[in-house]
């Protein structure tokens, strides 16, 4: 985890990170729901899934994520 610091993040995502991994499934299934009911198509589906991708990846380097008292996503 000491690595960790040394690459800018102001939080560690590791080990269990329950509310977390809700939160990204829900994103993922109102993408899917979109895409099963046809209001968007196949290319926006996939834009969409990379565009949460980049977003969460950004708010977990930028530490915007919930966390434990030492600072894992939780």
């Amino acid at each position: 985890m000491k690595a960790d610091i040394g690459k800018g993040m102001k939080v560690f995502h590791s080990s269990n990170h329950n509310n977390y991994s809700d939160e990204v499934r829900g994103r993922i299934r109102d993408i899917r729901n979109q895409y099963s009911n046809n209001s968007i198509n196949e290319r926006e589906a996939r834009d969409a899934i990379r565009k949460l991708q980049m977003d969460i990846k950004n708010k977990i380097w930028s530490g915007q994520v919930s966390t434990t008292k030492c600072m894992r996503v939780n």
